[in-house]
C-alpha cells in the first residue's frame, strides 16, 4: 500500500502526540496558560496605572503574546522540532518579565494613601475630591522624575525601534534589566532569591540559552527529533522541567509584586449578586496558586516559611 509523503508525515505528528500525551505534556503546557491568562485578566480589572500623565494603565501585553507562543511550542513538539520549543520557551520568559517588570513600576511608583498621609474612607466628599487633585499633582510630579517610567513611556511610544536607540533600549530593557530592578524596589524578593532561588533562575537560563545559541551539536541535532522515540521524549521532559521552573519563578516574583491578582472569584461574585461575601473571601487564591505553594512546601520547606512569612498582602496561598 503506498502512503504520500503528507500521509507519511500526518502519522509522524499522530505518533509524536501520544508521546507527548504519555507525558502530561499538553495537561501541563496548559495548566501554566491557564494561570497566565487568570492572571492576566485579573491585572486588567484591577486597572493599575503606568502613567497618570499620559492616562496610560499598566499593560498584560507579554502575558497576552506569552499565551500564543505556548500554543507555538505545542505545534513545535508536534512536528518533532523541539529545540525551537525552548527557543520559544525563553521568548515567553523575556515577555513574562516584560509584564512582571511594568507591574512593578505600576505598583510602586505611585504613592498609596497611608504614604500620602491620608486614607479616603476617613476624608467627606469634598475633602476626598480635594484630596484626590492634590494626590494625582503629586504622582503626576513624581512620575517625571522616574527614570524607569520615562523608559517605559517611550518604549511605548515606539522611541526604541530604531537602531539609534539600540544602546539605551537595553539599558532597561530585557530580561535581566527587568529583574534587576524589580529587585531594587522589592529587598524582600531580593533576599529570596539570594537564599532560595539561585539555583533555579541559574539552571533555567543555562538551559534556554544552550538551545537558544547551539552551545554544542547536541542543542542543534534534537531540532528533528523524529526517529529517535528516547532522544525525543527525553527533550520534550527537559522543555517541561524548563516550563515549570519558569512557571515557579513567575509565580514567586508576582506574590512579591502583588498577590491579590492570585484572588479568587468568591467575593466579587457574592457582591455582584447581592449577597453578602464569605469573610475573608477577599484573600483567597485560586486553586493553581494553593498547588503550587503546596509543591514548594513539599520540596523545600525553608522556602516556604519564608514566602508566609512574607505575605505583603495576607492572600490564603497556603494550604491549612
Amino acid at each position: 500500500m503506498f502512503f504520500s509523503e503528507d500521509d507519511q508525515k500526518a502519522e509522524q505528528r499522530k505518533y509524536r502526540k501520544s508521546l507527548l500525551e504519555s507525558v502530561e505534556f499538553y495537561q501541563r503546557i496548559d495548566s501554566f496558560s491557564e494561570i497566565i491568562d487568570r492572571i492576566s485578566q485579573m491585572a486588567f480589572s484591577h486597572l493599575n496605572f503606568l502613567s497618570y500623565a499620559k492616562k496610560r494603565p499598566c499593560y498584560t501585553i507579554g502575558m497576552n503574546a506569552t499565551l500564543s507562543t505556548m500554543e507555538g511550542i505545542k505545534e513545535l513538539c508536534e512536528i518533532g522540532d523541539v529545540v525551537d520549543g525552548f527557543v520559544l520557551l525563553r521568548k515567553a520568559r523575556d515577555n513574562l518579565f516584560l509584564d512582571l517588570f511594568l507591574m512593578n513600576e505600576a505598583r510602586n511608583n505611585h504613592p498609596s494613601e497611608i504614604e500620602f498621609g491620608f486614607s479616603f474612607s476617613e476624608l467627606n466628599e469634598n475633602q476626598i475630591f480635594e484630596e484626590l487633585m492634590r494626590y494625582m499633582e503629586a504622582t503626576i510630579e513624581a512620575e517625571g522624575q522616574n527614570e524607569n517610567l520615562q523608559a517605559i513611556n517611550q518604549w511605548i511610544d515606539g522611541e526604541y525601534a530604531s537602531k539609534e536607540n539600540k544602546k539605551l533600549r537595553l539599558k532597561y530593557f530585557g530580561y535581566s534589566q527587568y529583574l534587576k530592578s524589580i529587585e531594587s524596589k522589592c529587598p524582600e524578593l531580593k533576599e529570596c532569591h539570594e537564599r532560595f532561588l539561585v539555583p533555579l533562575f541559574d539552571g533555567l537560563e543555562n538551559q534556554l540559552n544552550n538551545y537558544v545559541h547551539s552551545n554544542s551539536p547536541a542543542f542543534l541535532s534534537n531540532s528533528r527529533a523524529v526517529y529517535d522515540r528516547k532522544n525525543f521524549v527525553n527533550s520534550v521532559k527537559s522543555l517541561l522541567t524548563c516550563a515549570s521552573d519558569l512557571k515557579r519563578i513567575f509565580i514567586i516574583i508576582l506574590y512579591f509584586i502583588d498577590s491579590t491578582l492570585f484572588a479568587t472569584d468568591d467575593y466579587s461574585d457574592a457582591l455582584e449578586v447581592g449577597m453578602n461575601p464569605i469573610e475573608g473571601s477577599q484573600y483567597f487564591a485560586i486553586y493553581q496558586i494553593v498547588d503550587e505553594f503546596e509543591d514548594i512546601r513539599k520540596g523545600n520547606p525553608e522556602l516556604y516559611e519564608f514566602l508566609k512569612n512574607n505575605n505583603r498582602y495576607g492572600m490564603e496561598c497556603f494550604q491549612k
